[in-house]
């Protein structure tokens, strides 16, 4: 066999095995995207917090749960969007301290396909998800969406912006957001399409444009997940006339809210509900 014959070959079996990669990432988008840990993940039977089940429905008839904790005298309001390996059984610790440290009532939800949610998690899904979470915690407390401040994390800071554009809300509190899931993407994996083949874009920084609320993001320096200048590039976007990044030295994607977090929020918070409120 001529050499030319043995490269034009191998050039054939390179070809294939690429169309064979970029077929099966569009298979296992939503797998890669939506890791969705069901229940019994997580710590359900809960003594750190005392907690409410929150049962409601999407318009699409898809049936939500999530957790509701309630302050008697709550200073604000908080829609809270936990990111995508996550559920809501996860998510006590943040719950008591959003609750008790800074007096807050606070419900978290589980988009479809999590926690105890029915369905298949998507982008348009995941979206009405959020706005049936929003008019049950509107109904639940008597507010209304711009007395509530959405607090988002990871791929919940997109959910978080893309309902803030459509419904508006008192402030946003984004962490280890991003600019655009397409380009997160793309800059894990440059040598694929990924801007032709992802089904799921979240577009934050496009969306976050339409969004004029107080602003606080924090980001850690050491985030493998999240590059830096994706983090840059959404809080650039903000028009938000009262914003603020900060960086969280050394801290990681998958971190615990540190001690500078909690810090940046509470002054954050003091801001925009103030505690005599």
């Amino acid at each position: 066999m001529s050499v030319a014959r043995r490269l034009k070959r191998l050039g054939i079996i390179v070809m294939a095995c690429y169309a064979g990669v970029l077929i099966l990432l569009m298979l296992f988008e939503n797998y890669l995207v939506y890791p969705a840990p069901r229940f019994p993940t997580g710590d359900w039977d809960q003594s750190l917090v005392t907690v409410e089940d929150a049962d409601f429905t999407a318009d699409d008839g898809t049936r939500l749960h999530g957790w509701f904790v309630e302050h008697p005298k709550p200073r604000g309001t908080v829609l809270y969007f936990h990111g995508n390996g996550e559920n809501a059984g996860q998510q006590a610790d943040v719950l008591a301290d959003l609750r008790d440290r800074f007096r807050l009532s606070v419900l978290v939800f589980d988009y479809r396909g999590y926690g105890k949610s029915e369905g298949r998690p998507s982008e348009r899904g995941i979206r009405r998800d959020a706005q049936a979470a929003l008019k049950w915690l509107n109904e639940r407390t008597r507010t209304t969406p711009d007395e509530v401040i959405f607090f988002g994390r990871s791929l919940g800071g997109a959910v978080a912006i893309e309902l803030a554009e459509s419904e508006g809300c008192k402030a946003l509190v984004l962490s280890s957001a991003f600019s655009s899931l397409v380009e997160v993407a793309a800059s894990h994996y440059p040598w694929l399409p990924v801007g032709w083949l992802m089904r799921n874009r979240y577009p934050s920084a496009e969306r976050i444009a339409s969004c004029p609320q107080p602003l606080l993001q924090a980001h850690g320096t050491s985030d493998t997940m999240i590059p830096q200048w994706s983090a840059r590039k959404l809080f650039d976007a903000s028009p938000a006339a009262h914003k603020r990044f900060v960086e969280l030295h050394g801290g990681g994607h998958n971190d615990p809210y540190s001690g500078a977090f909690w810090t940046a929020f509470r002054q954050f918070l003091d801001e925009v509900a103030p505690a005599g409120q």
